[in-house]
């Protein structure tokens, strides 16, 4: 697995019009105009995500497909993405399998509420245990969300279905009926943890920074090919 983070207060923002035109005129999604409605982080993440195909994987994405539950999938044989924001950051996962990611930005919110609608019994216990120490429910937040984005199913339904408290404090470690499927909850940037699922371990050189230039002078282009066509 690899995993591209970059931070979007380093990059120039763009404008909606050079998103929905992007969208629009240089990748075909299929079942998915969602992506056009999203928020612009959303369309964001997904120039990274074909910068990305460009200069690290030498394919031009050119479509994507949608699953029951709204996950994106390309048309390359061996290429799965999952990709995740919150804050200022953007990290996508990539692998030749399966993956799931999730980052937050952990901030000051009624978690309480939120633990009692979409927990499991066992991961409500393991909260209240620890004082309900709000880093442990970001945890558990952002395993269950990797977990589920890993699985291709819808968030709202399943979140109280799945119970991730056994995982809380795993590292690369496997899980699962056949072992097959690696964890991983970490830390990350300031005040964000990161949760992820996949069928391979996640090292720290498999931490990627994007090169922030050049998807700046990548978005920079856009913008001068969206221009031309209004």
């Amino acid at each position: 697995m690899k995993l591209y983070y970059l931070d979007l207060t380093k990059v120039e923002s763009v404008d909606a019009p050079t998103q929905r035109q992007f969208l629009t005129t240089e990748i075909a999604v299929a079942n998915g105009a969602q992506y056009l409605r999203d928020s612009a982080e959303s369309r964001r993440a997904l120039m990274l995500l074909k910068f990305i195909c460009q200069t690290d994987y030498q394919f031009e994405l050119k479509q994507l497909n949608f699953n029951a539950y709204g996950k994106p999938a390309t048309t390359v044989d061996g290429f799965q993405f999952n990709i995740s924001h919150s804050g200022n950051l953007i990290l996508i996962a990539i692998d030749d399998r399966a993956v799931g990611i999730d980052v937050e930005h952990c901030k000051k919110i009624d978690y309480r509420l939120i633990a009692k609608r979409f927990f499991s019994g066992a991961e409500r216990d393991l909260l209240a245990a620890n004082e309900y120490d709000i880093k442990l429910f970001y945890k558990i937040w952002t395993l269950k969300e990797s977990y589920l984005k890993y699985l291709g199913i819808g968030l709202q339904r399943h979140l109280q279905r799945v119970d991730v408290s056994s995982h809380v404090n795993a590292t690369n470690r496997q899980c699962g009926d056949t072992g097959e499927l690696f964890v991983n909850n970490f830390s990350f940037a300031t005040n964000y943890l990161v949760s992820s699922y996949g069928h391979s371990k996640l090292l720290a050189s498999d931490l990627l920074s994007v090169d922030e230039q050049g998807f700046a002078n990548y978005l920079k282009e856009r913008r001068r090919r969206s221009q031309c066509r209004r």
